[in-house]
């Protein structure tokens, strides 16, 4: 914002950087519980997508076929229809952030560009799993 304010352009920067951060502080929230800091919590809060996917996975994959699947071991009615729903949930979800890259942060960064700030870019990070 410093370089912003240099050339008196900080408060139309900061009202995109405001709607960017807002609208992906939602989609964040909608994929995973950010007050889950104890044990407890996950009580307290409900679970979100990513716990719910976690779940499903488990009682797809599960080692006890009677619970998991029944005596077949293969998944439950209910089970195929719940991935039906977190399908839907997640193109909702992955929607949203096409949107915001798409929208929100293209216009910052056409700001950014337009004012002659130089851009913020992070340094690539190497492969994690090979």
């Amino acid at each position: 914002m410093d370089r912003a304010e240099s050339v008196g352009q900080a408060d139309v920067l900061q009202e995109l950087g405001d709607t960017l951060n807002n609208k992906s502080t939602s989609i964040t929230e909608d994929l995973m519980q950010p007050n889950n800091r104890s044990a407890q919590d996950p009580i307290r809060f409900l679970p979100r997508l990513d716990n719910q996917w976690l779940e499903l996975y488990g009682r797809i994959t599960g080692t006890d076929g009677y619970i998991y699947g029944g005596a077949e071991g293969a998944p439950h009615e209910g089970t195929t229809e719940r991935l039906s729903v977190l399908i839907d949930e997640w193109d909702v979800a992955h929607s949203r952030y096409l949107k915001l890259l798409e929208n929100e942060l293209q216009r910052f960064n056409n700001t950014v560009e337009r004012l002659g700030l130089p851009a913020i870019v992070l340094p690539r990070r190497g492969r994690l799993v090979s």
